[in-house]
């Protein structure tokens, strides 16, 4: 069993499918899905750091539910689900038969090391350029390694038994 993390797929996202190169929102997501079956087996486990959907959430979802391994969701901004989604729709239950677990933070541990998940950073941006948002949601740095992703289109590997899906 392997421990995958990956963060911002955006899923169905005209913006991010056209920066990431692809011609098409249909191209991004199959290269994803195809990506995903490559190195997904039926009993890993993916942790998704938030933002896996945008555009055609049902679509994404429908997408997500199709792919191998369990599936727990750290949420993003950008997730319905998330306190800080702008429609507050929620559509937890949509969510909740995709992913096993779905969290604003959690933990991790890998062997003897201890990591915890958000979608957000401790601070910053990721980019001097962009003013700081959504403190609320952050984690208190209190000295534990911290796997997150926001500013990032993916999120590094932490072990060799961590390893990024994109």
């Amino acid at each position: 069993m392997t421990v995958w993390l990956t963060s911002d797929l955006h899923l169905g996202h005209v913006l991010v499918s056209g920066l990431r190169g692809f011609p098409s929102v249909a191209a991004h997501d199959a290269a994803l899905a195809t990506r995903w079956c490559e190195r997904v087996a039926p009993d890993d486990t993916v942790w998704l750091l938030g933002d896996v959907v945008m555009g055609d959430w049902r679509a994404g979802l429908t997408l997500l539910s199709s792919l191998p391994g369990t599936k727990h969701l750290i949420l993003g901004n950008h997730d319905r689900p998330h306190p800080a989604y702008r429609s507050k729709g929620g559509e937890w239950d949509l969510y909740a038969a995709v992913f096993t677990t779905m969290a604003l933070a959690g933990e991790l541990k890998v062997g003897s090391e201890r990591y915890l998940l958000s979608h957000f950073p401790y601070d910053g941006e990721g980019r001097a350029e962009v003013t700081e948002r959504h403190t609320q949601w952050r984690l208190r740095d209190l000295g534990t390694t911290l796997r997150f992703a926001h500013a990032t289109v993916t999120t590094a590997a932490a072990t060799d038994e961590i390893a990024d899906l994109l």
